[in-house]
């Protein structure tokens, strides 16, 4: 069953959400997550254009691979286990203990992701590593140029990555029917 819009705003703006209910969904223009209660929103175009207006600095890159590994983390979720799980903490626990390269690998073993991506993703870590171990910016580099020399590109790279995942996720979660999860977010609040 495909959710709209105005139906998650109307569920999500008057009820309280169960601490055990955990979802996160891309609809046609937002994303939505659902952890411990409480419910975030985000539209899909701020998004993008958090990439677009990306800026060479290493809070703004290191929070742009943050969302990437828990947008990856959630695929993995959802091939797994499903939209909602009570296991889903579990397999939190064990994806902490799996470096980000290797979850990539097993999505690409599993047919979910694709080599460019995979490969893309990889060609990105060198500048999400220069940020968090580097001294300074001018020590980290992409494609063998300074960062700085060479960041329109990357922020092509890291936008058509976004893309990718977003699209790929997209297509996974319609093989989910979260209906039930809404139903029992408004039994539970009668």
């Amino acid at each position: 069953m495909e959710i709209t819009e105005k139906e998650l705003q109307e569920t999500f703006s008057r009820m309280k959400i169960p601490e055990n209910i955990r979802l996160f969904m891309i609809t046609e223009k937002m994303y939505v997550r659902i952890y411990r209660g409480k419910v975030a929103w985000r539209l899909l175009s701020e998004e993008f254009e958090f990439v677009r207006k990306l800026e060479c600095e290493r809070g703004e890159i290191l929070d742009l691979f943050s969302k990437m590994e828990f947008l990856v983390n959630e695929l993995i979720q959802l091939q797994l286990l499903g939209a909602n799980s009570a296991e889903a903490g579990k397999l939190d626990d064990l994806l902490g203990n799996v470096d980000f390269f290797s979850r990539l690998k097993m999505l690409r073993k599993w047919g979910a992701l694709d080599n460019k991506t995979v490969e893309m993703v990889n060609q990105t870590r060198q500048v999400r590593n220069g940020f968090a171990h580097a001294w300074g910016t001018a020590e980290v580099r992409y494609k063998e140029k300074p960062i700085e020399e060479n960041f329109g590109k990357f922020k092509q790279d890291m936008e058509e990555i976004w893309k990718a995942l977003v699209d790929v996720y997209s297509i996974e979660q319609k093989k989910y029917d979260v209906s039930g999860i809404f139903r029992r977010i408004r039994e539970e609040n009668k």
